[in-house]
């Protein structure tokens, strides 16, 4: 009896403990399951898309080159006995640059005028004997040959003699020189390059999908850090021929170099303006993703934190972030780290 009222006691205490026991499984099983949850949000690092609307500044890499060049040669064959310019030096037109040896072409001058002496004297020694009659006309006319062929002679060994002396056919600056004093060269082998860069280009190669773009007459920008100097000039040139291995265009934009500082060669940036209004959203180009198809597609985040995939489309790079278009809002939240393991719909987390 004692033993029934025992157990009749301990009945209650048993069942508030089993109960209590329940509450605290369930318990760990809903800590367990946010925990879960909280784990398996990807961290990520996000910006908010920032709406543009406005003209187009496309920067590229050029390089200087001279607005005309002129390769200078001797007509005559012979061997080089003075260069009388330097490399980066101004010169005049008509100013002398170079002189060959000339003592072969002195001496055949020399003999053809004597020979044209020669002839000149026998024509006024037979002349009064034809206008008398006593010289028959077939020796009159040969003695006029003979004189007339002498003077062509002499004006070749002359000219001869005059190209072992090279001139500037334009004034400019001394480019390359390809030859020294002594070297053996042969007709129309360039010696040096005359260049003229009061006025020079600097080339940019421009991709095929932005050439459309660039007009003649737009005003581009120039630096160049070598100097350092900053130009504005004008689009002069667009090329019609793209390079097969870059599939680029060359453009060339003209600036003015008064005081010669800009020379051939000198690596530039050159910004170029567009003439037409674009619209978009700047984001960070760590943003942009592609997929195997070559798609571009951001990853946005929404009130749920959830990742969302976007596809977009890149226009222009402005200011060092990218210019897209596609489905894009004012004001989403866009992730520009931590998407390397992330796929839409996944739950994301933030980093503040």
């Amino acid at each position: 009896m004692v033993y029934f009222n025992n157990m009749k006691r301990c009945k209650t205490p048993v069942k508030y403990v089993f109960l209590a026991l329940i509450v605290t499984m369930a318990g760990c099983e809903n800590k367990k399951a946010v925990t879960v949850k909280t784990a398996t949000a990807l961290k990520v690092l996000t910006e908010r898309a920032v709406p543009y609307n406005g003209l187009l500044t496309t920067s590229y890499s050029g390089v200087v080159e001279e607005k005309n060049s002129v390769s200078v040669s001797f007509l005559a064959a012979g061997t080089i006995e003075q260069l009388l310019v330097q490399e980066g030096q101004l010169i005049k037109k008509g100013e002398l640059i170079a002189r060959m040896n000339g003592t072969s072409a002195r001496n055949t001058y020399q003999i053809a005028l004597l020979e044209q002496q020669k002839a000149q004297d026998a024509y006024n020694r037979l002349k009064p004997m034809y206008e008398n009659g006593t010289l028959p006309p077939v020796k009159m006319v040969e003695v006029e040959t003979g004189l007339n062929q002498a003077k062509a002679n002499t004006a070749i060994a002359r000219k001869n003699w005059q190209e072992t002396n090279l001139y500037a056919p334009s004034g400019g600056t001394i480019g390359k020189i390809h030859f020294s004093s002594g070297m053996n060269v042969a007709p129309g082998v360039p010696v040096l390059d005359l260049l003229s860069i009061s006025t020079v280009y600097i080339k940019i190669p421009v991709p095929e999908d932005e050439i459309s773009k660039i007009k003649k007459g737009v005003k581009a920008s120039v630096s160049i850090p070598a100097i350092p100097i900053h130009a504005v000039g004008d689009v002069k040139e667009i090329g019609v021929s793209a390079d097969v291995l870059s599939h680029t265009y060359p453009v060339k934009i003209e600036i003015a170099n008064p005081r010669l500082l800009i020379k051939p060669g000198m690596v530039c940036s050159v910004t170029v303006s567009s003439t037409s209004l674009k619209t978009g959203f700047l984001v960070s180009g760590k943003a942009l993703q592609k997929d195997v198809n070559g798609n571009q597609y951001v990853y946005v985040v929404d009130e749920k934190s959830i990742a969302i995939k976007r596809f977009v489309r890149t226009i222009s790079l402005v200011e060092e972030r990218v210019l897209i278009e596609g489905d894009i809002q004012q004001g989403d939240t866009i992730i520009i780290a931590g998407q390397e393991k992330l796929a839409s719909q996944m739950a994301v987390e933030i980093i503040r």
